[in-house]
């Protein structure tokens, strides 16, 4: 290695001399194509050629070091998504409303909150996987299917009055606001946000 090679000249005298690096073997370390470091091999003393050997080393180890980043930032990936989670289900549970999500395109309710089953007089576990026209009298349930999917596809007003039946078989009048967000796999959530009236 020449002090003098434009690439390496402004270490020479504060790093490569002070150390006695003769040699220097760089391997860029890139994740999806942007780099994120360089793995650097030196030499220290008499410089001697480095080898095919000593670049395959180098390029498994910056490959090591790649993937051990990747899953790093992986992990790091699932523990913001935990915790965004855990937040969102906090606030989900403290909601004076009673709120079911459901599948905006099956239609099942895929969670329930606790004042959600107050209102409909029956434990979560119960209320999640049924059909959200099973929530409704047994008259009104073809209605209320039809209403349930213009509120998803953004065909009709977002809140409606209607009655929901409770566990007991009791009838009550709720009014329900609909959110629909749009996830990532393409498949729509509704939110249901009941009130008793």
């Amino acid at each position: 290695m020449s002090f003098a090679h434009p690439l390496t000249s402004e270490l020479t005298v504060e790093y490569l001399q002070v150390n006695r690096i003769s040699a220097k073997l760089d391997t860029p370390i890139h994740i999806r194509g942007v780099l994120q470091g360089v793995l650097t091999l030196e030499q220290v003393g008499v410089r001697q050629p480095w080898t095919s050997a000593h670049r395959m080393f180098a390029q498994a180890v910056a490959n090591l070091v790649t993937l051990a980043l990747v899953e790093y930032e992986a992990d790091e990936a699932r523990r913001q998504a935990d915790l965004a989670r855990e937040r969102m289900q906090a606030v989900f549970e403290a909601s004076r409303d009673a709120l079911l999500l459901a599948d905006g395109d099956s239609g099942v309710i895929l969670d329930a909150n606790r004042q959600a089953e107050r209102l409909f007089g029956c434990a979560r576990s119960e209320l999640v996987g049924k059909h959200q026209r099973q929530l409704h009298p047994p008259a009104q349930q073809a209605q209320n299917v039809g209403e349930f999917s213009r509120r998803v596809n953004g065909k009709a007003v977002q809140a409606v009055t209607t009655e929901i039946q409770r566990g007991d078989g009791r009838v009550v009048p709720v009014r329900i606001e609909t959110e629909v967000a749009d996830i990532s796999d393409g498949r729509r959530l509704a939110l249901g946000i009941f009130r008793e009236i």
